[in-house]
């Protein structure tokens, strides 16, 4: 059942907002005390739109697999708080990212980025030492420079597992930045401004794997990380260097961001980017 948060998300038929009236997705309810809208349920009839919940087949696949933390990036534009849909309660807030960005999908939502992305310092999202782990999101850009998608850890050596694009200067691919144990492969171009499904895992035994749109993009056998701290950021690199060095923020716009304390196997990969 969708909670008091999903105000936006809900059409409401109910005698207690005047005049039994339906409100939409792009309409405000009216005020009504929390409680009272909570309680909605057993009063009212609430009446879930397809375009409303147009992403909820993704949300639920992504929420039964298990993330460690989930960002949906569905807020309004004027929420400052980024919510993990996870329950883990690791919230974040955006520092130069826009909310409510068109999506990967109709009547999805998305963050817009811009300098310095949004923080989630402090979360402990991060998965520790040579731990097994799975980052997901997707992507939209045309920029063809060096930029962050998401970083965890900490910018030291061995230190950080931070998903990135274009960091070998050349080619618009995937990428993971451990500041010294880096892969940058040519893979799948991405700087198309088209929408991209994207992951990196690591098994925790040496088998880092970097996809796109489902498919197995790289590998790089003998991988190892030693992941220590919790400085994560959607949208920019951990790096705490001036903007002008080494943010590398993110030009574009980037849709339902999760991370796993698991290497997602590649069937599970391949069913989330087809949703």
């Amino acid at each position: 059942m969708p909670s008091a948060d999903d105000d936006e998300n809900i059409l409401v038929n109910c005698p207690l907002t005047p005049p039994l009236a339906k409100f939409t997705l792009t309409e405000a309810l009216p005020p009504i005390p929390p409680p009272v809208r909570f309680a909605a349920a057993l009063a009212c009839t609430l009446l879930i739109t397809p375009a409303a919940f147009a992403d909820s087949g993704r949300q639920k696949a992504i929420l039964d697999l298990g993330p460690a933390a989930y960002w949906p990036l569905d807020e309004n534009t004027t929420d400052h708080v980024v919510r993990d849909r996870s329950h883990h309660d690791h919230d974040g807030f955006y520092e130069g990212a826009t909310a409510g960005a068109p999506g990967s999908g109709p009547g999805r939502r998305a963050g817009l980025f811009g300098i310095p992305g949004i923080n989630l310092v402090g979360t402990n999202v991060a998965a520790q030492g040579n731990a097994a782990r799975t980052i997901i999101a997707w992507i939209k850009t045309t920029y063809q420079f060096p930029q962050a998608i998401v970083a965890t850890g900490t910018p030291d050596f061995f230190q950080a597992f931070n998903l990135v694009m274009t960091y070998n200067g050349f080619c618009q691919s995937l990428g993971v930045m451990g500041f010294a144990d880096d892969f940058y492969p040519c893979g799948a171009f991405l700087a198309d401004g088209a929408w991209h499904m994207v992951a990196a895992t690591y098994d925790g035994a040496g088998d880092l794997r970097l996809y796109v749109d489902g498919n197995l993009d790289s590998q790089a056998p003998g991988s190892f990380y030693a992941t220590a701290g919790q400085t994560n950021y959607i949208g920019r690199s951990n790096h705490e260097i001036d903007d002008n060095c080494c943010h590398r923020p993110f030009h574009g716009s980037i849709d339902d961001v999760a991370v796993f304390s698991r290497a997602l196997t590649a069937a599970e990969i391949a069913a989330l980017a087809g949703l």
